[in-house]
This record gives structure tokens, sequence and C-alpha cells, in this order.
């Protein structure tokens, strides 16, 4: 529940002005301007819930089409990859619709060049090592699946997509460790400063 609360909180941000906002569909969209803490507080539940949804969708279904047969062919994996993004789109609207539809939206996105270091900044040591062994494990999770050929394609999909958050949170956590470093007076880590340059 702390790590679904926590994954939750990353779609809060403070604006340069102090007032917070929500970012629903990703940093790179306009945010919802939250009012107060209890509208706030609120939001996050809705986003535990829909996280839950979410959860439940890309097990379930996918369970559903490996019983059935239907992963194992071209054309039923594309169309089961369209029903989980058609039903994660319905509980969206029907967790937020109500919540968002009078709330102002901010006029200018997150931007994306800046948003890597500070998102960085923001993060624990610890919290990128558990999202790096959950990457990991849902990658070998993959690879299991891959041994049984009756898993189709979607094997492909939860190792394909696991090896890249594992990879992604293993270079956030590199970047955390060589600023952590380069803070304390020690030399940056080796590669780090073309990490860093990058952004």
């Amino acid at each position: 529940m702390q790590l679904l609360r926590y994954l939750a909180r990353l779609s809060f941000k403070t604006a340069p002005d102090g007032s917070r906002c929500l970012y629903l569909d990703g940093t790179w969209s306009r945010p919802y301007l939250i009012p107060d803490a209890e509208t706030e507080e609120r939001l996050i539940t809705r986003l535990l819930q829909l996280l839950a949804v979410v959860i439940g969708i890309v097990t379930v279904v996918p369970f559903v089409g490996n019983v059935t047969g239907i992963t194992q062919l071209p054309y039923g994996f594309i169309g089961m990859l369209g029903f989980m993004l058609v039903a994660m789109r319905a509980a969206r609207q029907m967790l937020f619709g109500a919540e968002v539809r009078n709330l102002e939206r901010g006029r200018s996105r997150l931007a994306l060049r800046g948003h890597p270091q500070g998102f960085v900044e923001r993060q624990h040591v610890s919290s990128l090592v558990v999202l790096i062994a959950a990457g990991l494990a849902l990658a070998a999770l993959g690879v299991i699946m891959l041994i049984n050929p009756n898993h189709g394609l979607f094997a492909w999909l939860v190792f394909s997509i696991s090896a890249a958050f594992a990879a992604a949170s293993t270079s956030l956590l590199f970047l955390k460790l060589s600023r952590q470093a380069h803070d304390n007076g020690a030399p940056a880590l080796p590669g780090a400063q073309r990490v860093a340059s990058s952004e």
C-alpha cells in the first residue's frame, strides 16, 4: 500500500509559485490546480483506486487471454491490448471525471528538460532500489513466461517493459549516487557527467 501511495504522489508537483498541481495524464499534460490539502488527499485516494484497477486489469485480462489462447494470435494480442487501454481510460473517467471537472487547469506543461533532474533529487536511494528490484523481478517473470510457448507475445511484452523499467531505474540510481558523491566532495562516478549533461 505504501508503494502505491508513493507512486500516486509522483503525479503531484509544486509549482514555482507554491501552488500544488496534479499531472493526471503525465508530465506532458496541462496540470490541474489543487485548491487545498483536502482536495489533494481526496485525489490521492482516487489515484490509489485507479492504480488498483489498473493492476487488476493488467493481471486478469492477460490471464484470461492465456487461458483462452487469444494472446497466441497476433490479432488477438493486439485486441487484448486495445481492450486494456479502453478499460483503463474508462476507469480513469469514472474515478476522476467529477473530481477534476471544476478544477482550474494550469496554462503551461511541466518543462520536460528540467523534470528528470528534479525527479532524481526528490527520490530516496532506497526507493530507487525497490523500483529496480521490482523491475528485475518482473523481467525474471517474463523470462519464465518465455520458456512456456503458451504465453505468446504477452511474455515478450512483460519482459521488454520490465527490463526497460529496471534499466531506467538503474540509470536514475546511478545519477542520484553521482550527485550525492559530488555534493560530498567525492569524485563523480564514471560517466555520470555525460548522463547529467544529457538533461
